[in-house]
């Protein structure tokens, strides 16, 4: 036995280093088994894939901020337990980072990664720990989270559970929810499995708590693609959608619909069939393949209506749809999108500028196959109005459109085919997306304004909340767009990324937006007097920036970008998000600055406060008496101490 391992490590050894990175270059090698196995093997294979395989990932990136948080698999439990099972490496994490390791151990359905972060990680248990969990199966660590805290609020993670088709996991949620907050519970895991396409949760839900599906599911299956469901449920629904028969009166179909022993309410009206009908056609564009709108589209056309069932849609189901809402992954605007269709009486050109933008912002890859089938059953001229017509009603699935990576493909053919382009509205929506090759386009080829005038139609437009690369922003800057200190504060207010932050560190030039230019005729008092004000104005705009973000746990570089501005340190607003690091930083600063005083962490007893406990340095969290208490080590309430009482 020993001979022969002998033989194989002699083998290896012959491997040259190019040949040992194709080795671990092949699909059926992760990098993280790479990096935690492979690399391991020895000194030489080490150092062939030094470069390539030294980091371990431990997180899947998340499209929108909504997801729950996913860890990587194969996850490298051993490497995460040696690594973070111990304080020493969490002192530079802030908050939202300590949390996202935390969610990331829960998802990974490894007990002692788990284990090691709730023992080290310093912050609360928050619901997205226990939805990260759910959303994985994690049956026995969603058993650990709710032994270990109080989870008042699981929408979420039931949510998770329903949409993965984890049923013993949702079971366990809906066996520990509160009996108050069941009957709410139920409604969210049926939509999870309608969006997951769970047919076996849903059979569940129906067996056990007498499920009955609403034009509302299938309408949601339909928005995310879940093909197989949406067909499913359509026959159970179709008195929802479909018009009565003649000579069907009202009782009759009640009648029809209730069970035995049963009572329920009166089936909708003509115009409630008109508009559900609509919502599916819609949803269908949205979300599902091609060749499911064109088996689908002809017969719902005709639910929908046509020029003589104009004006017949109530305002009271208008504020039903708006009660119950709709859409849970592709993002509120969409969801709106497919929801508000509005009254039926702008039919028919309306409902075909939904229907095309919903074609042309489909997550689907025949977008384009979509929008030429509505086209064509349109005819050219119904084609043409609807292109010309399709940006003046302020659709909300150009914010979806402009999500798509490639919105840019998909703005050259709507314009291809006589969408115009020249609204300065969707300057906003690609501003605001991230998404500076579309703006070039419609400004440089579309017929927008120039540059310099669409830029000050984003003036008061935020770039950062959504996006990591202040992408828009250096193209916007390239282009001659000056940024000022208030929008820095404005920024960091709504979420600003910490590369966005620094950008505008970098290139806000303080001014006093053209009133420099009037001041020639001013005497020296006055001019003095200006420069102080706009000094003032700076700092008190760069401290907001610096208060905001610290609370939501910029890195400790964002911090430091923003102190050089001329920024008021925070000392509280650094406790609340930062990491240990950051506050030993922000104490020594205050130090520096002769700030001698108390720790003051109260505004006003809402914002948090701080005291010790039981060896710790306790900042509670959040606002108002049920928040919950972030725990820092007892060397950091000292360091912090000290650096207030420098002279």
């Amino acid at each position: 036995m020993g001979s022969i391992e002998y033989q194989q490590n002699n083998e290896w050894k012959r491997l040259t280093p190019d040949l040992v990175r194709r080795v671990a270059g092949a699909p059926c090698l992760h990098p993280n088994e790479v990096a935690t196995g492979l690399r391991l093997v020895d000194s030489d294979t080490a150092a062939a894939l030094r470069d390539q395989y030294c980091v371990i990932k431990l997180g899947q990136k998340r499209a929108d901020p909504s997801e729950p948080h996913r860890a990587q698999q194969p996850w490298p439990g051993h490497a995460f337990v040696a690594h973070w099972d111990r304080p020493e490496p969490w002192r530079s994490l802030s908050l939202p980072q300590r949390r996202r390791l935390l969610c990331l151990a829960a998802s990974s359905g490894h007990a002692p990664s788990l284990d090691a972060a709730l023992a080290q990680c310093g912050c609360s248990l928050i619901p997205e720990v226990l939805t990260a969990a759910a959303a994985a199966g994690n049956l026995e660590g969603c058993e650990r989270l709710l032994g270990e805290g109080c989870f008042r609020e699981a929408t979420s993670a039931v949510e998770a559970a329903g949409r993965g088709g984890h049923l013993q996991v949702l079971q366990l949620l809906l066996k520990k929810a509160e009996r108050g907050a069941r009957a709410a519970y139920y409604a969210v895991a049926v939509r999870g499995a309608c969006a997951g396409g769970q047919l076996h949760v849903l059979q569940w839900m129906q067996d056990t708590h007498g499920f009955r599906p609403k034009a509302r599911h299938v309408v949601l299956a339909a928005e995310y693609g879940q093909v197989e469901v949406m067909e499913l449920l359509l026959p159970q629904v179709q008195a929802e959608l479909a018009p009565a028969q003649p000579g069907q009166d009202q009782q009759g179909q009640q009648d029809q619909e209730m069970q035995p022993g049963q009572q329920g309410p009166a089936p909708p009206a003509d115009a409630s069939r008109l508009h559900e009908a609509f919502r599916l056609l819609v949803a269908i564009t949205l979300g599902c393949p091609l060749e499911v709108l064109q088996r689908h589209y002809d017969t719902l056309r005709r639910w929908s209506g046509g020029p003589a069932a104009a004006g017949h849609a109530g305002h009271h189901h208008q504020q039903q749809q708006q009660q119950e809402g709709l859409g849970l992954g592709l993002g509120a605007a969409a969801g709106n999108a497919v929801a508000n269709v509005g009254g039926i009486t702008d039919w028919p050109e309306r409902q075909q500028n939904r229907l095309l933008m919903a074609a042309a912002a489909s997550p689907a890859p025949d977008w384009a196959a979509k929008v030429e089938f509505l086209r064509s059953a349109w005819g050219p001229d119904a084609a043409a109005a609807v292109a010309e017509a399709s940006t003046g009603s302020g659709i909300e699935l150009w914010g979806v459109l402009f999500e798509r990576p490639d919105c840019l493909a998909r703005l050259q053919h709507l314009h291809s085919v006589g969408v115009s382009l020249a609204t300065p509205m969707l300057s906003r929506y690609a501003a605001s997306a991230g998404r500076p090759e579309a703006l070039a386009y419609m400004w440089d080829e579309c017929g927008q304004v120039d540059g310099v005038s669409a830029a000050a139609l984003l003036k008061d437009c935020m770039f950062g909340a959504g996006t990591g690369e202040p992408l828009v922003m250096r193209f916007l800057h390239g282009r001659g767009f000056q940024f000022t200190a208030l929008q820095a504060e404005c920024e960091a207010q709504l979420g600003a990324s910490d590369a966005t932050l620094l950008f505008l560190a970098e290139v806000v030039v303080d001014s006093m937006d053209g009133e420099e230019a009037d001041a020639g005729g001013m005497g020296p008092r006055a001019q003095e007097a200006r420069v102080e004000e706009k000094e003032e104005r700076s700092q008190k705009h760069w401290s907001c920036a610096f208060r905001n973000a610290a609370e939501r746990g910029v890195s400790l570089a964002v911090l430091q970008a923003l102190r050089s501005r001329g920024a008021t340190v925070d000392l509280e607003a650094v406790a609340m998000g930062g990491s240990v690091e950051a506050l030993e930083w922000a104490a020594a600063e205050l130090g520096a600055d002769g700030g001698g005083r108390a720790l003051q962490v109260s505004r006003g007893g809402t914002a948090g406060h701080a005291f010790a406990c039981r060896g710790h340095f306790v900042l509670q969290e959040g606002r108002g008496s049920g928040s919950w208490p972030l725990y820092l080590p007892l060397y950091t309430c000292h360091s912090v101490l000290l650096g207030l009482a420098k002279p």
